[in-house]
């Protein structure tokens, strides 16, 4: 594809992904093709989120800020890049930076309405320890699928922390006999 259309930039993104599959251990040549694609067009944003996914990858604090800074450009060229949030959050949240990954998160849901991300929004508050707006995403988040049991310890402790302690052995509870 490349050799037909060297102006492609979704080309080199998904030669990119090949290589990083191939060799994980060492992303240097998908970066190269990313940075290919960028070079053909600065603003393609999938080229970015997929180059800041590299730098997630690697266990030091100073790639997941390089890999943030990706994620940042991919918004600010495209407010409605709904993944650029999501891999945002979630390096976030490997940070320990609770609040800010539960505000990435919330615009990532905003964007996608699905079962699986108002599930995964209502543990992000969670792990920010705010637990009374917890246990109101985590009973939003239930229905939708009542047999993820996890949902069911994150209300038991939520509950907990509010003295809420019936309701807390309730859901407990259930998230142990299941």
């Amino acid at each position: 594809a490349i050799a037909i259309n060297d102006k492609n930039p979704e080309a080199f993104v998904q030669l990119g992904d090949c290589l990083a599959e191939k060799d994980p251990n060492n992303p240097s040549a998908a970066i190269a093709e990313y940075t290919n694609a960028l070079n053909v067009d600065p603003k393609y944003t999938r080229a970015m989120l997929r180059k800041g996914m590299l730098y997630t990858r690697v266990q030091q604090s100073s790639a997941w800020e390089e890999a943030l800074k990706y994620f940042d450009q991919a918004i600010a060229i495209d407010p409605t890049f709904a993944p650029a949030y999501r891999e945002k959050a979630e390096i976030q949240r490997k940070s320990s930076m609770y609040k800010e990954a539960v505000e990435s998160y919330a615009k990532y849901y905003e964007l996608n309405k699905s079962c699986r991300v108002q599930q995964r929004y209502a543990a992000f508050v969670f792990l920010s320890k705010d637990y009374a707006n917890a246990i109101v995403e985590l009973e939003k988040a239930l229905p939708c699928n009542p047999d993820y049991v996890y949902m069911y310890r994150f209300l038991g402790k939520s509950y907990y922390e509010t003295g809420d302690f019936a309701k807390g052995l309730e859901n407990i509870n259930t998230f142990f006999s299941r």
